[in-house]
């Protein structure tokens, strides 16, 4: 049983709380996360990629995740088109297992997600699926075959159960090969984008406009993660001004119990002796 089912299978008979149905995931995948599936938590996880499972409610400062739709399965509810903005493009094409595929329009280029289930795309667009297993499976045999050139490292085999690419997320981390497999798979799965677009016949004013789109979402954890460490940053020159107004009210004895780690206090030692 693969996450998506097994999520649709805790929530399938009562609302669970998100609490304790992380519990419960961690109890049977100790080594999964929402993360290594390109979603930004567990209720992106399961609001994009558990087709017939969402948040119903909240419980306090928790969210009750329940079905959201008969049966835990059936989309007839669902609109077949959602607008783009609401939406990330990119997430939806690397994910293999997503409930959602890409509609292209041919003539302008514009992107939309249409449900998998969905009989047929709007007339004068185009469907596009998200990457497939094997697309996936073939970038991370491309990446072992680099590294073990590169470094004499080999890494575990790719493909076959379902429990593979746990154990590749694994290994990576402790080899501290993450970033370079991240940088890795994005790039070679652009390149998968391209050939993907190309082969749908659209033109190349189109296919150009449906790549950028799609792409540019790719790099919104990116500005995220560019954004909380100018917040971090922002937190340090707060304290530092914190600190330098406060110094001159405190007393000598006070300044005697200021507590600092002792290297610093000899890198600077060391400094004015330079002087």
């Amino acid at each position: 049983m693969d996450i998506s089912a097994f999520i649709l299978d805790a929530v399938r008979d009562r609302p669970i709380q998100g609490s304790q149905l992380a519990q419960l995931i961690r109890a049977q995948y100790p080594d999964w996360s929402a993360e290594v599936c390109g979603a930004r938590n567990l209720r992106d996880y399961v609001e994009r990629l558990v087709d017939g499972a969402g948040v119903v409610g909240r419980s306090g400062m928790d969210v009750v995740y329940g079905i959201t739709s008969p049966g835990g399965a059936s989309t007839d509810s669902m609109p077949a088109e959602t607008p783009a903005t609401e939406v990330n493009l990119w997430r939806i094409w690397v994910s293999p297992n997503s409930p959602y595929a890409l509609s292209i329009d041919k003539a302008s280029g514009v992107v939309s997600q249409v449900n998998r289930s969905a009989a047929a795309t709007q007339e004068g667009a185009l469907r596009l699926e998200p990457a497939p297993f094997k697309i996936h499976e073939a970038v991370a045999r491309d990446f072992a075959a680099r590294i073990h050139d590169e470094r004499d490292i080999s890494l575990p085999s790719t493909g076959g159960p379902d429990g593979w690419w746990f154990d590749w997320q694994k290994a990576l981390k402790g080899l501290g090969l993450d970033a370079s497999w991240h940088e890795h798979r994005s790039s070679s799965l652009e390149t998968a984008l391209e050939t993907a677009l190309a082969e749908l016949g659209l033109s190349d004013e189109a296919k150009e406009m449906a790549f950028a789109r799609i792409v540019e979402d790719r790099s919104i954890r990116r500005r995220s993660a560019a954004s909380h460490a100018s917040e971090r940053t922002g937190s340090r020159t707060d304290l530092e001004a914190i600190a330098l107004a406060a110094i001159p009210k405190m007393s000598s004895s006070d300044l005697r119990e200021l507590k600092i780690p002792l290297g610093i206090v000899l890198d600077v030692l060391a400094q004015h002796a330079d002087q």
